[in-house]
C-alpha cells in the first residue's frame, strides 16, 4: 500500500518540476526579448514579467491539485511589486516592499494558525 502511496508522491513531485520548469523556460524567452528590445519596453518590465509567470505556474500548479509553495507566491509579489514601481517610478525600495509582503504572510499565517485551534 505505500508504493501507491509513494507514486502518488512521485507524480505531485514531478509535475511541480514539469511545471517549474515550463515557468523558467517561459520567464527566460520573455526576458530576452525584452533585454533584446530594450528600448521599446519599460524599465521594469522583466520583473513585471517574471512575478506574471510565477504566479501562472503557480494557478496551474493549484488547477493539478498540487502544492504552492509560499515563497513562490512571496518572490512573485515582490517581483511584481517592485516591476510596477519601477514602470510608474514610484521611487519605493525594494526593502520595504520584502518587509510588507513579510508582515501580510505572518498575519496570513496567524489567522490560519488560529481558525485551526
Amino acid at each position: 500500500m505505500s508504493d501507491a502511496s509513494d507514486a502518488d508522491a512521485s507524480d505531485v513531485k514531478e509535475g511541480s518540476s514539469i511545471y517549474g520548469q515550463i515557468g523558467w523556460a517561459v520567464f527566460l524567452v520573455i526576458a530576452g526579448t525584452v533585454l533584446v528590445l530594450d528600448d521599446k519596453f519599460p524599465d521594469g518590465t522583466i520583473f513585471i514579467s517574471g512575478g506574471v509567470t510565477i504566479l501562472i505556474v503557480a494557478a496551474a500548479k493549484k488547477l493539478k491539485g498540487i502544492e504552492v509553495i509560499f515563497i513562490d507566491l512571496f518572490i512573485a509579489l515582490a517581483l511584481l511589486i517592485s516591476g510596477l514601481n519601477d514602470v510608474f517610478e514610484l521611487n519605493i525600495s525594494f526593502f520595504p516592499i520584502v518587509l510588507i509582503l513579510f508582515g501580510f504572510w505572518k498575519l496570513f499565517d496567524l489567522v490560519d494558525k488560529t481558525r485551526k485551534v
